[in-house]
């Protein structure tokens, strides 16, 4: 991995209609591993590339990005989900991990009736998106592009979580984001 980088991503757009400029900027800071699990930073992208690119300008290893500019985006929008994943324990030749990503409106707890229905599988919940993937690898640190599908979640403020539990060491640790969903 690059030595840690931290600073500022900055995005500038002309409309050319009237030539008026908007400009974003959000501080990104990926900060170097700790001893035992550690994860980055959560960075929401637009795209992610193998190969370098102007569309791309910001280079992460062998991972190119495209930084979404703000954490508001359109619910019909599938942005990336940028995580490394530092120190994982290996155990004779490989690393056993899970990675669980939550989207769950901010403010929203289901109801008692909600929560057993949602957990025998009787009942879906639009406010609360889980998925839960198992990695194996040869490496002890992993750079992890994951698409959020939030196509059909209803516009409002969300929390997303990354979960990472190492199943070799036991270790779990969990990083979250505020994003805002719009549509409609």
């Amino acid at each position: 991995f690059p030595p840690t980088w931290s600073g500022f991503v900055s995005v500038e757009m002309l409309r050319e209609a009237d030539e008026g400029v908007s400009v974003t900027r959000m501080p990104l800071r990926i900060a170097p591993p700790r001893a035992g699990l550690d994860m980055s930073d959560l960075l929401l992208a637009e795209s992610i590339s193998d190969w370098p690119s102007p569309a791309h300008p910001l280079t992460r290893g062998s991972v190119h990005l495209a930084p979404w500019p703000d954490a508001a985006f359109h619910h019909a929008a599938q942005p990336w989900l940028y995580v490394e994943i530092y120190n994982l324990a290996l155990d004779e030749t490989a690393t056993d991990f899970d990675v669980s990503l939550t989207v769950e409106q901010t403010g929203s707890s289901p109801s008692l009736f909600e929560s057993v229905t949602s957990f025998l599988g009787l009942g879906g919940d639009e406010r609360r998106i889980v998925s839960t993937t198992s990695y194996t690898t040869e490496s002890r640190d992993v750079q992890l592009p994951l698409r959020i599908d939030v196509r059909n979640v209803p516009a409002g403020s969300y929390t997303l979580r990354v979960e990472v539990r190492d199943n070799v060491s036991g270790e779990m640790l969990q990083r979250t984001r505020e994003i805002t969903i719009f549509g409609e």
